[in-house]
């Protein structure tokens, strides 16, 4: 991405902005096989990759501060809470 061909987020004030983007060409080649296989436009593919991101880095922080304030996240506490989101045969499975 050049800095200069995008607008800053303090100037975005439309409910969409149109923005430059770099990809190397192996990424994109793939993009446009799954545009046209999947019938998904390429705009949705990007807004979905870029919610996906920072909701995930969003949960990486907020596991970080917890362990600031309570310590690392033990085993046992993993497998608990495998249990309460997936039951008792997914509880050992751990991404």
């Amino acid at each position: 991405m050049t800095a200069d061909a995008n607008p800053s987020p303090d100037q975005a004030t439309e409910s969409e902005v149109t923005i430059q983007v770099t990809l190397p060409a192996a990424l994109w080649r793939r993009v446009a096989e799954e545009e046209h296989d999947w019938h998904t436009p390429i705009d949705e593919m990007i807004r979905e990759g870029l919610d996906t991101v920072l909701r995930r880095r969003a949960g990486l922080r907020a596991v970080a501060e917890w362990e600031e304030e309570n310590g690392a996240i033990t085993d046992e506490e993993l497998a608990a809470a495998g249990r309460r989101l997936f039951g008792e045969a997914n509880a050992g499975q751990t991404a």
